[in-house]
């Protein structure tokens, strides 16, 4: 039997505006989404590694789904997850067989009619999940793959749709503490669901509120550990009314800079949508 579920991978071109609560918005050439309004970054991962996988209803193993031939960025803020790969034409992978034979519709079409083009130049491929779907987060700790470059530790999300699981492994050699970086992961998607809290049932309010006192993860220090999180919805699930502005490109002539005066970059031009000393958002400003 054949089983088809959506991916929650897609390919964006950089003049896309799309409906800011499903995908997220990239600077040219860059891998780090511009934020929305207000938005702080909590946890970064650039140029690191990355796998997504999938369980379906039934199946008792994970299943790679894909991985970039090189590296990609995983970029989290006090609102969502997002993942960003600019190189994911060449040797990207899919593959699904276990229980049943997945097909991975969406995802690896756009893959397919971004490599009939033969360039992916002014793409990237993304994924973005808001911090209202995410069931659980994980520490993840094992031996380095010296070959693959695989590092020892690595960050896990897991989001759920009708029928599926999927699992986002990402995470960096260069990383020193990546158990806190799950924390503070963990950490940001306890305080976005917390602001939801009409969506919330009594008993996921109060488990939501033990976790937002004390988002410590358990366990003996280099032994993986998870946490589930209460009160997640269904990828693509959005609250009653809940709608955002797509963001808007930076004005022409305009440059972005660092707006943190106790930062070391401040005031300097970069292209990035967060300084990448400090993350706080960068400013648009007349040159």
């Amino acid at each position: 039997m054949t089983i088809s579920y959506a991916s929650p991978l897609v390919v964006l071109n950089d003049a896309d505006r799309r409906d800011p609560w499903l995908a997220p918005t990239f600077p040219p050439g860059l891998e780090e989404p511009r934020l929305e309004d207000g938005e702080r970054v909590v946890h970064r991962v650039r140029e690191g590694h990355v796998t997504l996988q999938l369980r379906g209803t039934g199946d008792h193993e994970w299943t790679d789904m894909w991985s970039p031939p090189r590296r990609a960025s995983v970029v989290v803020t006090d609102r969502r997850l997002v993942l960003g790969c600019r190189e994911f034409d060449r040797g990207s992978s899919w593959t699904g067989f276990g229980a049943a034979a997945f097909v991975v519709a969406a995802g690896a079409t756009a893959i397919s009619r971004a490599r009939a083009r033969r360039a992916t130049a002014g793409h990237c491929l993304a994924l973005q999940w808001r911090h209202e779907w995410p069931t659980a987060v994980a520490y993840l700790a094992g031996e380095p793959g010296w070959l693959s470059g695989l590092p020892a530790e690595r960050i896990v999300v897991i989001a759920e749709q009708p029928g599926a699981r999927w699992r986002l492994i990402f995470g960096h050699r260069d990383d020193r503490d990546t158990r806190g970086g799950a924390e503070r992961v963990l950490s940001a998607i306890v305080g976005a669901r917390l602001g939801e809290a009409g969506s919330l049932e009594p008993a996921e309010r109060a488990a939501l509120r033990r976790l937002a006192s004390d988002p410590r993860l358990r366990g003996p220090a280099g032994e993986s550990t998870a946490v589930l999180v209460p009160g997640g919805h269904a990828i693509g699930w959005r609250p009653a009314g809940g709608t955002l502005t797509p963001v808007a490109p930076p004005p022409a002539g305009s440059r972005a800079a660092c707006a943190d005066e106790s930062c070391e970059a401040y005031d300097l031009p970069t292209p990035l949508a967060v300084c990448d000393m400090c993350g706080h958002s960068t400013v648009f400003t007349t040159a």
